[in-house]
């Protein structure tokens, strides 16, 4: 087994290379709160060992105490910065609450017992009681993120946590004694490697999970309409053309007289209007529904495992839903009426070409247009034939014109 005077060495050094790490992320990652907690406890830890090293100047009760006071306050920093992470509320009294709490009760149990009791077990236990609330906070993380190192990042803060917490007993059963001012007892050599690996694990696993979701955020920004948030147009392809094994329906929908919303309410409520009817869709929506933005005010849907009935049926409750949505004007504060045209065709699993159901439904919507707007219409090639006239004989006579 290593000495204690290694064991503190090597602890020193790792300890130095995992503030280098933090200090590197801040600057990666200036301005976030976040970061300056972890890096604020990164270097609290070393502040404190480098305090506890001094025994040998201060007395054992004021290198000791303070050491751990900032040791705990390190664990606090911890807990802050993933708070901030997280989105959750915190304020900076948060840090230093557990270190107090627990000053109090060593000086307490010094009084009781007459200065028997060293109250080192206590620092330990409250280091584990402010990682295991670390713990419980990644484990809340945030609504709806996946960060797939959430579940190690919990783990990790976990055996931390249980690490100091199973230590405390240790420390209050058999107090630390002094040789030439050095710290002396069986648990302590046994104990302060693993706790120091366990810190520096703490801090790479902070590191992967700002990674992740600087990763997750970039995903993101490529696939979604930045208005709505809902997919753009080449991941709507992708996540359709996924789905060419089973049978369903392509729906097709346009705002109507979108153009008259922009000039009556401005750009900005023509952007209420979209996200308005984003949110709304997507509520009405299943879960197994592909939802994206294809254009200005077109946005189209693939139901998997819907037949046209189910379709017509469905994409009525989206028309009335839209019908009853209040969207308020930013210019006088009126409402915005908002309606929409939808049309929708069929496909079969392994027999379809999406652009050709696409522009099935495509020209569904034309006749919606056509009937008045503010309706839903399913496909039919009797009336894309009479459309495809149209448009035909609309072309040669521009041209016998010219």
């Amino acid at each position: 087994m290593l000495e204690l005077k290694t064991v503190f060495l090597y602890s020193a050094a790792i300890n130095y290379c995992t503030v280098a790490a933090v200090t590197i992320g801040w600057f990666r990652s200036e301005g976030r709160s976040d970061m300056r907690f972890w890096l604020l406890a990164a270097w609290l830890m070393v502040v404190g060992n480098a305090i506890m090293a001094l025994s040998n100047t201060l007395s054992y009760h004021a290198a000791g105490y303070i050491g751990g006071f900032v040791h705990m306050a390190s664990m606090g920093c911890l807990l802050l910065g993933f708070k901030a992470f997280f989105g959750l509320p915190y304020h900076w009294s948060e840090a230093i609450a557990v270190p107090l709490a627990t000053s109090g009760a060593i000086v307490l149990s010094m009084f009781v017992t007459g200065g028997a009791a060293d109250g080192v077990w206590l620092i330990y236990f409250g280091s584990g009681a402010n990682l295991l609330m670390t713990s419980l906070v990644v484990w809340r993380g945030k609504q709806g993120e996946v960060l797939p190192s959430r579940m190690l990042a919990i783990v990790i803060t976990a055996i931390y946590a249980l690490g100091n917490l199973c230590i405390a007993p240790f420390a209050y059963f058999f107090p630390l004694g002094f040789v030439d001012g050095v710290p002396q007892a069986t648990w302590l050599e046994v104990c302060a490697i693993p706790l120091v690996i366990c810190n520096v694990a703490t801090y790479v696993v902070v590191l992967v999970l700002k990674l992740e979701r600087a990763t997750e955020r970039q995903r993101y920004l490529a696939t979604r309409d930045m208005l709505t948030g809902v997919l753009n147009r080449r991941a709507f392809y992708e996540a359709v053309a996924g789905l060419a094994d089973r049978d369903g329906s392509m729906a097709v929908i346009d705002l109507d007289h979108f153009k008259a919303i922009n000039d009556a309410h401005g750009h900005r409520g023509g952007d209420d209007a979209l996200r308005a009817f984003a949110r709304c869709t997507q509520a009405t929506l299943p879960e197994t529904a592909v939802f994206g933005r294809t254009g200005g005010e077109e946005f189209a849907i693939c139901l998997p495992d819907f037949d046209p009935a189910a379709t017509q049926g469905l994409l009525e409750r989206l028309r009335k839903n839209v019908e009853r949505m209040e969207v308020v004007s930013p210019r006088g504060g009126g409402l915005i009426p908002v309606t929409i045209s939808c049309g929708h065709s069929a496909f079969r699993a392994g027999n379809w070409v999406m652009d050709q159901t696409i522009a099935e439904a495509d020209s569904a919507l034309y006749q919606a247009k056509n009937g008045g707007r503010n309706r839903v219409e399913g496909y039919a090639p009797a009336a894309w034939l009479q459309r495809c006239i149209e448009d035909t004989l609309a072309a040669l006579g521009a041209a016998t014109r010219r």
